[in-house]
């Protein structure tokens, strides 16, 4: 394609990422084209919405939807990325990019616990929405890998001494059928590497929700 069209390195460059060529073949191999180093598919998308100001493909908290509304109960949820925040006393207010578009969103701090309301952060929020559209956040999930146990009565205890003492930013939650339980932030994973190995040993059964790649221990 690049032969095709008289437009310098560049410029050919932007305009894979923003993905003028999907229709050709995916963005790796025309950046490979170019002599270019490929990309992880969330570089890509970042790539796109910082060409586009928009992501136009895919918005990278989709694939964390199936899970934000199975934690949601009988509540009300929303998914996105922060796009601004701003504090008011012990309140915050802010706007998060969520696949369906903008959304204001408000809390107090407590609502906030185990998050970092900091621009790009991807976040699932849990209240209710008002009849102005502001949501209104009871608590909230960081959207990242995420650890789904599937406990067997016998292990339970493994479990807990396996990730008491973790402390981490990623999220822990146990399945129980259909169930979703949310451990408490003190069970969360920090040394991933670890708690595999812990969790292979004890046989407890285990996933990684991880659509992006980024947990590599």
């Amino acid at each position: 394609f690049r032969r095709a069209i008289p437009l310098d390195k560049g410029s050919l460059e932007k305009l894979v990422l923003c993905g003028a060529f999907d229709d050709l073949g995916g963005r790796n191999r025309h950046l490979q084209e170019l002599g270019l180093e490929p990309k992880r598919e969330l570089e890509l998308l970042k790539a796109e919405r910082e060409l586009l100001g928009m992501y136009a493909s895919r918005h990278p908290c989709s694939p964390f939807l199936p899970l934000v509304q199975s934690l949601q109960g009988g509540g009300e949820s929303v998914a996105g990325e922060l796009s601004g925040v701003q504090a008011m006393g012990n309140r915050w207010q802010g706007m998060l990019d969520t696949p369906e578009g903008l959304r204001s969103f408000e809390g107090t701090t407590g609502s906030f616990d185990g998050v970092k309301l900091v621009p790009g952060a991807r976040l699932a929020f849990f209240g209710r929405a008002s009849r102005e559209g502001m949501f209104h956040v009871s608590w909230a999930l960081p959207l990242g890998p995420t650890l789904l146990i599937t406990p067997d009565p016998q292990n339970l205890q493994a479990i807990k001494s396996v990730l008491e003492n973790e402390g981490g930013s990623k999220a822990a939650i146990l399945l129980f059928g259909e169930a979703y339980h949310l451990l408490p932030q003190q069970f969360w994973v920090a040394d991933a590497g670890k708690v595999q190995e812990r969790f292979k040993a004890e046989r407890i059964v285990y996933t990684w929700l991880d659509p992006w790649k980024e947990n590599v221990p």
